[in-house]
């Protein structure tokens, strides 16, 4: 009978340590479980992938998938054991806030590794004048989407003294810089260069008023018909369809048919129909923006 009751007794007391290692936090409760492991996993292949991936994908993907990530770990902080472990709710709600604010300061930190980084292409030298003072400098650089400190050599643009501070004016020269140097480099044919120039101001006009949302051409500037009637386009069709139909024009210029032509108007409305196959494809579109043409005084037939 000793016997017996000595095993009992020992049972006894294997089951009071027992609960007692599960009241001390060493359960299966208490531990991190598969689901979150698994969300762990998923976070660090994601931002793995991202670091890959960063210069392929652009800026809203890459900020998609940093929100992502963040979203994988709330489960697996609010179920971390040390988290779990409080004595009280709001205890409990203090320590996840303490470890998702680290993690999301990581993620904020890794974001900035990942960010994709567009290669400046742009850079602008100032001659030397008390004009150009460090904070207007810095404006201009901002205003033409580059950076300070390039080599001059034969490229300048000429911005009248009483217009160093003019964003409009700013703007316009360095628009018809650009147009005017791509234009003049995508046809040594003489013979277009008069309709290239004009072309050029069709460019100029509109990007530099469509960029600071009104118009800074004059009326009677070259091109200006055309210059109304992308305005038009603009107000009608919205500003990025607008954009994007001159933007497509002039990157398919060079290779673009021209068509029959005997005047601007029929030649610019060829090349733009190429800019317009690539946004909209459709002839009720196209024939509304020959429309539009013809009210502002383009002759195309």
């Amino acid at each position: 009978m000793s016997l017996v009751g000595s095993r009992q007794q020992r049972r006894e007391a294997a089951r009071e340590s027992a609960k007692e290692i599960t009241r001390g936090g060493f359960s299966n409760k208490e531990s991190i479980s598969t689901g979150d492991l698994i969300l762990w996993c998923l976070a660090l292949v994601a931002a793995w992938v991202l670091s890959l991936a960063r210069q392929k994908i652009g800026s809203a993907a890459t900020a998609l998938s940093l929100i992502g990530m963040a979203a994988l770990l709330v489960f697996p902080i609010w179920h971390l054991p040390w988290v779990r472990a409080s004595n009280s709710t709001p205890r409990k709600w203090w320590r996840f806030s303490g470890v998702f604010l680290v993690a999301l300061l990581l993620d904020v930190a890794f974001g900035f590794y990942v960010w994709p980084h567009v290669p400046i292409s742009i850079k602008v030298t100032f001659q030397d004048s008390p004009l150009f003072t460090p904070s207007r400098t810095r404006h201009i650089t901002r205003l033409s989407g580059g950076v300070v400190a390039a080599p001059s050599y034969y490229s300048h643009i000429i911005i009248p003294e009483e217009d160093v501070g003019n964003d409009d004016i700013i703007r316009t020269a360095y628009s018809a810089y650009v147009f005017n140097r791509i234009l003049s480099a995508s046809s040594a044919d003489k013979s277009l260069q008069q309709v290239y120039e004009e072309a050029a101001w069709v460019f100029m006009c509109y990007f530099s008023s469509s960029f600071g949302g009104k118009k800074v051409c004059a009326s009677d500037a070259p091109g200006s018909k055309w210059t109304e009637t992308m305005w038009h386009l603009r107000a009608q069709f919205g500003k990025s369809y607008t954009d994007k139909v001159l933007s497509y024009t002039l990157r398919m210029w060079p290779t673009s048919p021209t068509g029959q032509w005997k005047t601007f108007d029929q030649f610019f409305m060829n090349k733009l129909l190429s800019g317009e196959v690539v946004m909209n494809a459709g002839n009720d579109r196209f024939q509304a923006v020959r429309d539009i043409a013809k009210r502002h005084g383009i002759q195309l037939d």
